[in-house]
């Protein structure tokens, strides 16, 4: 179809197709952790708030770290900042685990899930960075991103679907452990990939504190992603607790 015809020119490039079909499986995390670490605290403590306090925690040590991270990968490349996030997750999602499993206190499983959140592994500022380095044509670049977008939203689709389908079938462990082996392949598989060989550490011409955050036009922009993200988070927390309750059982 004419439509498919700009992706069937971004992937024609094998290089191309192995490093987006890595980033599926690194990516998988991203619609599973919360969820899955949510309904593993939730169980264990037969409270939604906990369960609820605990993914919060994971997104906030997301957030916080995730812009330091990016200027590292920036400053070094991104080789060793995902080897070793690709080390950290899993270990961070295994002292979850533990601390649910052992009753430990309130702090120690919401310090895990922050920690968890903070070392997941950055695939898609790899991806986006290398695609912008790889891809000099503009409507071809254009294409690539809207495909990097669709992953991603999908990855918030099956994501939730996978962890529930390992809580009917197993329990909210395996869906836990399954992330986290997810991020370590997808990791490895991205970082064997023959792209990364062509990433280049740009030059800087000039160093502020704030970053991009200097530009008043991207300020603008972070303002209007905030509200909506702000907008979509109460939404997800306003209907949650209104769902069937075998889902939680």
């Amino acid at each position: 179809m004419i439509w498919l015809a700009p992706y069937k020119t971004v992937l024609a490039a094998r290089e191309l197709r192995v490093l987006f079909a890595a980033s599926i499986i690194g990516r998988l995390p991203i619609g599973m952790s919360g969820l899955a670490s949510l309904l593993l605290v939730q169980g264990a403590s037969d409270a939604f708030a906990t369960g609820g306090t605990a993914s919060g925690s994971y997104v906030a040590g997301l957030a916080c770290v995730a812009p330091v991270i990016g200027r590292i990968i920036d400053r070094s490349g991104p080789r060793a900042v995902l080897a070793t996030c690709a080390l950290l997750f899993p270990a961070a999602l295994a002292a979850l685990l533990a601390t649910v499993a052992a009753k430990a206190s309130a702090a120690a499983v919401l310090t895990s899930a922050a920690l968890a959140g903070a070392s997941f592994p950055p695939i898609t500022v790899c991806m986006r960075t290398y695609l912008r380095q790889r891809i000099v044509d503009e409507a071809s670049l254009a294409t690539a991103y809207a495909l990097d977008s669709v992953l991603i939203e999908t990855m918030f689709i099956v994501g939730p679907l996978l962890v529930a389908l390992f809580v009917g079938l197993a329990s909210a462990r395996a869906a836990v452990w399954f992330a986290a082996a997810c991020a370590v392949v997808g990791v490895f598989l991205f970082l064997s990939s023959t792209a990364l060989r062509e990433w280049r550490i740009e030059a800087r011409t000039h160093a502020t504190l704030l970053g991009p955050l200097a530009r008043r036009r991207f300020v603008a922009l972070i303002v209007i992603v905030l509200c909506y993200a702000i907008a979509f988070g109460l939404t997800e927390l306003g209907c949650g607790p209104r769902m069937p309750a075998f889902f939680w059982a």
